[in-house]
């Protein structure tokens, strides 16, 4: 074989070897890749299972606390029925001695003393009809018997306070101990939630980073059940000049005609360094928001406060909070539910648990009791939901054209009693949807019988437009002339499409 044959054959073997190489190479990638998804996916599984096994363990402590706190406090209160009628049955029916009533073991039935209980705690006092109806016909000394009963169930009513307390301070505990639960059975589900579409949209995403000279790692696509786009991505710049992540998400969502925006708290410079970006879609509707205050009985310190903030994952925080009286210990109570319910929300509790945190918190405050009224809304920015929660507020008013729903609640403020009444409801709303809220002071000063009907036809005839002007409008509407008696708060928050 000549030189030439030799070469030839030198390279056609090469050749082969770097082709079956690539081949092996290729097919080593792919097993690693699918390795390391499996990974990912097994990593995901047991974070998943650790997540909902901590859930699980807090729900046993949510139960454990009531239950044992339940008993604690029944069992307690039939010991100081059990005490109160011994004492008295020493102090009157054995001097007495006229009948063999006295030696009835009534501190020995359970089902008695809890009466007891109930009743002392619903009347103040016990009366003849909660007495035995042997008791009421047989003896003597019924009314004396009656006073010295209430006279020692009195004696322990400090006792019975605090043991109230500390029921409701296990009541608190258990809150926290569900609230965690759902909060961490949400993040275990959340994944489920999202769907991986990053081949769909890779290519796209690469092309608009290279463009602005960025050197893109890792990327992850998510879409939500609506379609809603969340993009992860390792960027680092391959110049001096770092790149603002707004003009990132700017150039990202011309690409895919789409809106996003930054993550909150994520880095608003991309340098040489390699840095996490987060992209999120836009939500579909934004919030526009009008204030108007006037401070009743000529102060200088209004019991009304509020709140309006955007809270994580697309949702929007209305809260608008009534301080018994007026001055700055109104202002202060008012103050510290507005301060509560930004933190509870923002964290992830749901209304209920934030009403019920809040309610106990307040109870459990040293000093006198300080109700404060709680209108709470929360606007899904994404769909439009608006869900909400009236404790002891006044009517919330949705506009919609010419139509106006009034949303009332009886129920009473928070920090009044341990049970928390009322239910959640929801509304749809749409772009160009007006939601009023205001307090009492508004209210009772307009003019009529029925005010919360009469400030709903004047919303009928508003033709919207600037919400400053109309919660302006509307204060003006109530304080008329005269000085205003009570503080006034007026919200209005105008719903409006982004698009």
């Amino acid at each position: 074989m000549n030189v030439a044959g030799t070469v030839l054959l030198f390279c056609s073997v090469y050749l082969i070897g770097v082709w079956i190489g690539r081949i092996q190479a290729g097919g080593s990638r792919k097993a690693l890749r699918k390795n390391m998804q499996w990974k990912n996916r097994y990593r995901e599984h047991l974070t998943e299972m650790r997540l909902r096994s901590t859930a699980d363990a807090f729900h046993g402590l949510s139960s454990a606390f009531r239950e044992s706190g339940s008993r604690s406090f029944d069992r307690a209160n039939r010991e100081i029925a059990a005490t109160a009628l011994a004492e008295t049955e020493k102090e009157i029916c054995q001097p007495c001695g006229g009948c063999h009533l006295g030696k009835m073991q009534l501190q020995k039935d359970t089902y008695y003393l809890r009466y007891l209980m109930t009743a002392f705690g619903k009347n103040g006092r016990i009366n003849t009809d909660d007495m035995p109806r042997i008791f009421n016909e047989t003896c003597c000394e019924m009314p004396k018997y009656l006073d010295e009963l209430n006279e020692e169930l009195e004696r322990s009513q400090v006792q019975i306070d605090w043991k109230k307390r500390f029921l409701e301070s296990r009541e608190v505990a258990a809150l926290q101990f569900q609230e965690a639960e759902n909060m961490l059975l949400a993040i275990a589900s959340s994944g489920e939630e999202w769907e991986d579409v990053t081949e769909e949209w890779d290519a796209a995403v690469r092309r608009e980073c290279r463009k602005l000279r960025l050197r893109l790692g890792r990327i992850l696509v998510e879409s939500d059940h609506r379609g809603h786009l969340q993009i992860h991505m390792i960027l680092q710049t391959g110049s001096r000049r770092p790149v603002p992540s707004r003009e990132i998400a700017d150039a990202v969502g011309l690409a895919l005609k789409r809106r996003f925006r930054v993550e909150e708290n994520g880095k608003s410079m991309i340098g040489r360094e390699a840095a996490r970006v987060v992209l999120m879609e836009e939500p579909v509707y934004g919030v526009c928001l009008g204030v108007a205050r006037a401070v009743g009985g000529g102060g200088d310190i209004s019991g009304d406060n509020y709140s309006a903030m955007e809270l994580p994952e697309g949702r929007y925080l209305l809260c608008l909070s009534d301080g018994m009286g007026s001055g700055a210990a109104a202002c202060e109570e008012s103050e510290a539910v507005v301060e509560l319910t930004e933190q509870l929300m923002e964290s992830g509790f749901s209304l209920e648990g934030t009403v019920k945190s809040i309610n106990s918190v307040l109870l459990l405050r040293e000093g006198e009791q300080c109700p404060a009224t709680l209108d709470l809304h929360c606007l899904n920015l994404y769909t439009g939901d608006l869900s909400s929660r009236k404790q002891g507020a006044a009517a919330t008013f949705i506009k919609r054209g010419e139509k106006v729903t009034v949303l009332e609640s009886a129920d009473m403020p928070i920090g009044w009693n341990r049970n928390v009444t009322g239910e959640e409801s929801v509304s749809q709303l749409e772009k160009e949807t007006f939601v009023v809220l205001v307090t009492d002071g508004v209210v009772e000063a307009l003019p009529g019988t029925d005010k919360e009907e009469f400030l709903a036809e004047i919303l009928r005839r508003v033709k919207g437009g600037n919400p400053q002007m109309m919660a302006e409008d509307i204060l003006a509407l109530a304080v008329g002339q005269e000085e205003p008696r009570d503080d006034m708060t007026v919200l209005v928050a105008a719903i409006q499409s982004r698009n």
